[in-house]
C-alpha cells in the first residue's frame, strides 16, 4: 500500500484590513471613500471564488495603488450571490484592504475617517490572520 502524504499549510496574511457596514450600493461607498481618504478606487473585474460543486460567486472590487506610499488598496464586497466572503462576518457589508507598510497612526487616521462617512454604519478592524476564512482574501 503506498504511503500517503498530505501537504498542509498556513496562510500568512500580511495586510491592513477595515470591516465596513454600509447600506449603500459599493459604487457610492466607493465614491465616499475616495472623497474622504483621497483615493481614486476604480472598479475592476468582479472577483470570483470558487465553491464546491464547481460553482462560483462573485464580488464587487474595486483598487487604487498609491505609488508615493507604495500602498495597495482594494474595496470588496462580503455578499456575493451564493454567499459571503467572510462566513464568520455576515454582517460586514465591504472590506477595506490595505496592503502595504502602514504604521499604526495611519491605520487609526484610515478608520477615523472610514467612521466619519455619513453613510457608514460601521467600520472596524479585523485581523485576517484570526479569519477561518482568510484564504478568500488571497485577490492574486
Amino acid at each position: 500500500m503506498p504511503k500517503r502524504i498530505t501537504l498542509e499549510f498556513d496562510v500568512d496574511l500580511d495586510f491592513y484590513m477595515c470591516a465596513i457596514s454600509c447600506h449603500h450600493m459599493d459604487y457610492r461607498l466607493c465614491w465616499n471613500l475616495n472623497k474622504f481618504l483621497g483615493l481614486t478606487l476604480c472598479k475592476k473585474e468582479d472577483y470570483s471564488l470558487n465553491l464546491a460543486k464547481g460553482k462560483s460567486d462573485f464580488y464587487s472590487k474595486y483598487t487604487f495603488r498609491n505609488e508615493v506610499k507604495k500602498l495597495d488598496y482594494t474595496l470588496v464586497s462580503n455578499k456575493g450571490h451564493e454567499t459571503y466572503l467572510v462566513k464568520e462576518h455576515p454582517y460586514f457589508d465591504y472590506f477595506l484592504i490595505v496592503d502595504g507598510y502602514t504604521d499604526d497612526d495611519f491605520k487609526l487616521q484610515v478608520l477615523t475617517q472610514i467612521q466619519n462617512i455619513p453613510e457608514v454604519l460601521m467600520g472596524t478592524v479585523l485581523d485576517p490572520n484570526e479569519l477561518k476564512s482568510k484564504v478568500n482574501l488571497i485577490f492574486d
